[in-house]
C-alpha cells in the first residue's frame, strides 16, 4: 500500500464512523410511547407463560417488551405471530381471561401503523444501507479491473492472477437471522474489515497497474503509461474509473469526480508521478463507502416511490451476478431506459443468459439449499485443491433450471440435491 494510501485511509474510516452514526439514527422508532403502550399489554397478559423462564410453545415474548427497536428482524417476526393470533383470538387460550377488545385493537392498530402503514399509506419500510460482502468485493473488483480473463486477448495477462490470495485476506462473512450473509441488518452491527479490503483493494489495482492493455481496454484505447498527464486527462481518467465503480446517478457522478479530482490535486508531487497519484485516488475510490456500499437515494417522504435507473441496475446485476453493472446495463441506468418494462425484461434476460449468472447458484442457492458448506470440508476437494463433481453437479443443475425455467418441484425429487 502507498504511503499516499495510508495517509487518506485515517479520513476514509472517519467517513464510515459518520455512516455508522447515521444507521443508529435510522433505527429508531418514530412511535416509542405507542410500542410502551402495547408492550405494558404483553406484560401484564402474556408473560405468565411466555417469559424466558416459560416460554410455552417455545415462544418467549421479553423481547418485546425490552427497548429493542422494532426494525430488529426478530423483534418484528415476534409481533407478526403476535397480531396473527390475538386477531384471530386464539391467544391467551380459551380457559384462560380473554383480552379486552381495546387490547386487542391496540396490538392490531400498532403493528399496522409499525409495520404496514406510515401516516395511514403504504410506506417503504426500512431500507439498511447495504455493504457488498466478500464474495460480492472480490466479483466486483474482477469485474471492474477486467481481471475475470474472460476476453481472449487478456489470456496472458491474467496468467500471474491469483483470486484465492485475495479470498484468503478478507474475512467471511457471517449468516445474519436471514440465514443469508448478505443480510443488512447484521453487516451494519459488525465491525468493517477495513484494512483487509484495503490490502485486497491494493494487490487488485496492482495488477490492474501492470497491465496496460487492461487500462487501454478500460480507458477505450488509452493508459497512464505516459510520463506527463495532463490535467485534462487526469480528470477524465478519474471521471471514467468513478462511472464505472461507483454505480451513482449522473449527478452524483460529478460530484464524485469533483471531489476525487480536488483530493488528486492535494496529493501534490512531481509531474512525473502523475500515474502513481492517479492510482492512489483509484485505491481511495474503491475504499470509499461509494464503493462499498450499495448506496441509493433516500427522498424525506413516507410514501413509496421509484427508485431511479442506476439504482434498479445496481440491484438486478447484484441480484443476478453477485457483481457490478456492465456497460450495457450502466448505459440503460444512466438513460433511465431500465425502468421501461420491455427493456427491464429484455436486460434480465440478458443478465440470465450471461455466464455470470452463474453466481446466483453459487451464491443464492449455495446458501440457500445449504450446498456452500461443502467448501468448508476438505473432503470435498481433490488433491490440487478443485472442487469435486459433487459440488459442481449441484451448481450447474441449479443453474440449469433457471435458464430452462424448470419447475421448482426438480429440487425435491432431484437425485443431484
Amino acid at each position: 500500500m502507498t504511503n499516499l494510501l495510508k495517509l487518506e485511509l485515517s479520513k476514509i474510516c472517519n467517513t464510515f464512523v459518520f455512516i455508522g452514526s447515521v444507521i443508529a439514527a435510522t433505527v429508531t422508532s418514530a412511535s416509542t410511547l405507542d410500542q410502551n403502550t402495547v408492550a405494558s399489554v404483553i406484560q401484564d397478559r402474556c408473560l405468565d407463560c411466555h417469559d424466558e423462564s416459560t416460554s410455552e410453545a417455545g415462544v418467549n415474548l421479553e423481547l418485546l417488551t425490552s427497548t429493542e427497536s422494532p426494525l430488529n428482524p426478530k423483534v418484528s417476526d415476534l409481533w407478526t405471530r403476535v397480531e396473527r393470533v390475538v386477531t384471530k383470538r386464539e391467544m391467551p387460550p380459551s380457559q384462560e381471561e380473554h383480552l379486552t377488545e381495546e387490547e386487542i385493537v391496540l396490538i392490531r392498530d400498532f403493528y399496522r401503523t409499525e409495520y404496514i402503514l406510515k401516516d395511514n399509506k403504504e410506506h417503504i419500510g426500512p431500507t439498511p444501507l447495504r455493504r457488498l460482502t466478500k464474495y460480492e468485493l472480490l466479483n466486483t473488483l474482477e469485474d471492474l479491473l477486467l481481471l475475470r480473463g474472460s476476453n481472449p486477448r487478456f489470456k496472458n495477462a491474467m496468467d500471474d492472477f491469483d483470486r484465492e490470495a485475495l479470498s484468503k485476506i478478507i474475512p467471511s462473512d457471517l449468516p445474519g437471522d436471514s440465514g443469508f450473509d448478505n443480510d443488512a441488518t447484521r453487516m451494519e452491527r459488525l465491525k468493517l474489515p477495513l484494512r483487509e479490503i484495503a490490502d485486497t483493494v491494493h494487490l487488485a489495482m496492482e495488477h490492474f497497474r501492470q497491465t496496460p492493455i487492461l487500462q487501454e481496454e478500460f480507458f477505450g484505447g488509452e493508459s497512464l503509461t505516459e510520463e506527463v498527464i495532463s490535467e485534462h486527462q487526469a480528470k477524465n481518467f478519474i471521471e471514467t474509473f468513478i462511472k464505472r465503480a461507483c454505480r451513482a446517478n449522473p449527478s452524483q457522478n460529478q460530484q464524485l469526480t469533483q471531489k476525487f479530482y480536488e483530493q488528486y490535486e492535494r496529493l501534490g508531487g512531481s509531474k512525473t508521478d502523475q500515474a502513481e497519484r492517479i492510482f492512489s485516488i483509484f485505491e481511495m475510490i474503491l475504499l470509499s463507502p461509494d464503493f462499498l456500499y450499495r448506496l441509493e437515494t433516500s427522498k424525506n417522504q413516507r410514501t413509496p416511490y421509484p427508485v431511479t435507473g442506476m439504482e434498479l441496475a445496481s440491484r438486478l446485476s447484484y441480484f443476478l451476478w453477485s457483481s457490478t453493472p456492465d456497460q450495457e446495463l450502466i448505459n440503460h441506468g444512466m438513460q433511465g431506459t431500465l425502468l421501461e418494462d420491455k427493456i427491464l425484461l429484455e436486460q434480465t434476460q440478458r443478465l440470465l443468459r450471461s455466464p455470470k449468472s452463474i453466481a446466483l447458484s453459487e451464491n443464492f442457492a449455495g446458501q440457500w439449499l445449504g450446498f456452500n458448506d461443502l467448501v468448508q470440508n476438505s473432503d470435498y476437494f481433490d488433491e490440487g485443491q478443485q472442487h469435486i463433481e459433487s459440488y459442481d453437479e449441484v451448481i450447474y443443475f441449479f443453474n440449469h433450471l433457471l435458464q430452462t425455467n424448470g419447475s421448482i418441484l426438480e429440487l425435491v425429487d432431484s437425485e443431484s440435491i
